[in-house]
């Protein structure tokens, strides 16, 4: 089972590997993930946090395995995108 995180599947981070919960923090990460559609973040959480494989993360999530791939490139997509406008809006004058 996937953890639980902001209503959906992040999971609880507290209590886990405190230099990942500080990374996440420091650089907004976590905060993003939790804008993402519940569908693209449960698919990240399971390959990138849980450390699934696609195969791994299709059965655990019940959809097939080009579906977590789709997914996860979508994710990452607009992943990019929110930290980039993060970014930019913090570098303003």
């Amino acid at each position: 089972m996937l953890p639980n995180y902001g209503g959906s599947s992040l999971g609880n981070l507290e209590g886990r590997d405190a230099s990942l919960i500080s990374m996440l923090n420091d650089h907004g990460i976590r905060e993003a993930l939790t804008e993402l559609e519940s569908e693209q973040r449960d698919v990240l959480v399971a390959l990138h946090y849980c450390r699934l494989t696609v195969a791994e993360a299709a059965v655990q999530l019940g959809i097939p395995a080009d579906s977590v791939t789709h997914r996860a490139l979508a994710a990452l997509r607009t992943l990019r995108r929110l930290l980039d406008q993060r970014s930019a809006g913090q570098n303003l004058p």
